[in-house]
């Protein structure tokens, strides 16, 4: 997803069966955003296109992967209700010089800017009065380099079991989530060999975790209008609030 009102920066990772590319020979790439999804004629010649980018492509540099700066691109609509719109790309390219131009086309999803006036809220002061040791171990700087790294996770598995961050309205009601999460990652850092006390404490965190994350409890702001519209109980039933 990608924001209405600032620059892009996009990238195009080139693969062939599931494989990464040979690096991309030197070239001049030219790449197309549409507001809409076009044919394959107009992703190759651009037509239509509401901008146009053209990117000089190092292969010492860039390898097999494609980048380039889109310009910022303007909410189309924005009085309207709509917080999400659909653009496209296409990327036209060789991957050997003087062969057929190859041109792989993407759905561009913008949004509005979305935000939350609450955080989860766990700092490595809360660590340390769960586990008061934890700095003959670790740095607080650690401590919170550990806690960014669990809620980066936190939200990679809140997204595979199909809750978008975007559409959760409390992030706070996840504190218990975040705080065992980081507390699992606390612990197996010190692991020293199987049964030890850090590979027991370890454990117990992960089971504390994976049991909050199955029977979450969760406001939801489906429309991104602001308010809660719905909730999802731990049987993973979507319940309409009015």
């Amino acid at each position: 997803m990608y924001s209405f009102g600032r620059d892009i920066a996009y990238k195009l990772y080139t693969t062939e069966d599931g494989v990464e590319l040979a690096p991309l020979p030197n070239q001049t790439i030219t790449a197309y955003v549409f507001r809409e999804q076009v044919s394959r004629e107009d992703s190759i010649s651009g037509d239509g296109a509401i901008a146009t980018i053209t990117y000089s492509h190092l292969l010492a540099t860039h390898a097999n992967i494609i980048q380039f700066t889109i310009p910022a691109i303007d909410d189309p609509f924005p009085n309207t209700i709509t917080q999400i719109y659909y653009y496209w790309i296409s990327v036209n390219f060789v991957i050997k010089t003087g062969e057929q131009t190859q041109t792989i086309t993407r759905s561009l999803p913008m949004s509005r800017a979305i935000g939350h006036d609450k955080t989860i809220g766990v700092t490595a002061s809360q660590i340390v009065n769960i586990y008061p040791d934890v700095y003959q171990y670790l740095s607080e700087d650690q401590v919170t380099s550990i806690i960014a790294m669990a809620s980066k996770n936190l939200v990679n598995d809140l997204k595979n079991k199909g809750y978008a961050w975007a559409n959760i309205h409390r992030p706070d009601q996840l504190y218990d989530a975040l705080l065992f999460k980081s507390l699992d990652y606390v612990y197996a850092s010190q692991v020293q060999r199987q049964g030890d006390k850090f590979a027991f404490l370890y454990e117990k965190a992960k089971q504390s975790y994976e049991s909050i994350i199955a029977n979450l409890n969760l406001s939801f702001d489906d429309s991104l209008a602001g308010a809660q519209t719905s909730q999802i109980r731990p049987s993973g039933i979507i319940l309409g609030v009015r």
